[in-house]
């Protein structure tokens, strides 16, 4: 029986050591490619660590994508304001996934060399340089080569209409990268598939974000303030993203295909903040009164009037768990 061989870059954040946990139980071997290992997955049975940076050539070329069924691209720089600096983003972001399809595509390159007869000895890939991707239709294979999967964020997607976002290096930057990554469809004799990913939320997640960040200080009876807390949001628990990107997975057609991983519904900060803290008074542990949480529309940010929702699903997926029961996770998982 064949075992599915999946590399997954930036698999020590927080979704990417959640998709290779998915993965491994669910029978894959994965390849796990990051600048530090993730501690949760060593020593697990049919995973591999490789140390790569994605923004040196040389670190990229040593990967072995042979024998691969697909390739997750997560690694990304300026997902957490901390990181959200224009140098990094540029180099992790752009120039990073400019090297990871540079190497996808030697690969394609060696296989047409090995295993596909070629009238007079041409090569459709041959010296393919790392930023000058050029459109044109490779001719059909008769080989498999690894499904590419890539994530988006859905500020992307709204560039054009809100000025917080063209003056983020993480929403440009990756906006920039989606763009390689569609060329890529154009280039590649396989399956690309680009995801859409809404605001994504659950245990082991950024301290700081702010569901995080407002769990904790909720369930530990401390102050907190928010902006106004009435942006509209599309969230999605983790484990239903994780299944959405598994499900991205499966599909089989070639060329380019677009999925949104959300729950394809709109809850604002402050109904999410409100759950939350409506669920410390129930239960077991219960609490007796509630913290002060205080709402300030002056700490909005630009982007708070934005609002997207998932709408084209992966076959056979859908979001399962609610925002009653995402929260009641969240808020368990604080210590």
């Amino acid at each position: 029986m064949h075992k599915p061989k999946t590399l997954i870059t930036g698999v020590s954040g927080f979704v990417g050591t959640k998709l290779a946990r998915k993965l491994l139980t669910d029978g894959h071997e994965v390849i796990g490619v990051d600048l530090k290992p993730c501690k949760e997955l060593e020593g697990i049975h049919d995973y591999q660590f490789q140390e790569v940076d994605l923004t040196s050539w040389n670190s990229v070329d040593q990967l072995k994508l042979s024998g691969l069924d697909h390739v997750v691209h997560l690694a990304a720089a300026g997902v957490k304001a901390a990181g959200r600096q224009w140098p990094i983003c540029v180099r992790v972001n752009i120039e990073g996934t400019a090297n990871l399809v540079r190497k996808l595509l030697s690969e394609v390159e060696r296989l047409e060399d090995t295993t596909v007869e070629r009238e007079e000895g041409s090569h459709e890939f041959t010296n393919i340089p790392p930023l000058e991707l050029q459109t044109r239709t490779p001719p059909s294979a008769k080989r498999v080569v690894p499904l590419f999967l890539y994530t988006k964020t859905w500020y992307e997607d709204h560039l054009e209409e809100c000025e917080a976002f063209r003056e983020n290096p993480y929403v440009v930057t990756k906006h920039a990268a989606t763009k390689w990554i569609e060329a890529l469809a154009s280039l590649y004799p396989g399956s690309v598939a680009i995801a859409k990913v809404f605001q994504v939320y659950g245990p082991g997640d950024d301290p700081n974000n702010v569901l995080s960040y407002a769990a904790r200080c909720i369930k530990n009876g401390e102050p907190a303030t928010f902006g106004s807390g009435t942006q509209l949001r599309d969230w999605i628990y983790i484990d239903d993203f994780i299944n959405g990107l598994v499900a991205c997975l499966s599909f089989e057609n070639n060329g380019l295909s677009h999925f949104d991983l959300g729950s394809g519904e709109l809850h604002s900060l402050g109904e999410m903040i409100e759950i939350l803290a409506e669920l410390t008074l129930v239960g077991p542990t219960s609490k007796t009164s509630r913290p002060q949480l205080t709402f300030d529309v002056t700490k909005d940010r630009g982007d708070s009037k934005i609002t997207d929702y998932a709408q084209q699903y992966p076959q056979n997926w859908s979001a399962m768990i609610n925002i009653n029961q995402g929260l009641f996770h969240l808020l368990s998982s604080i210590v």
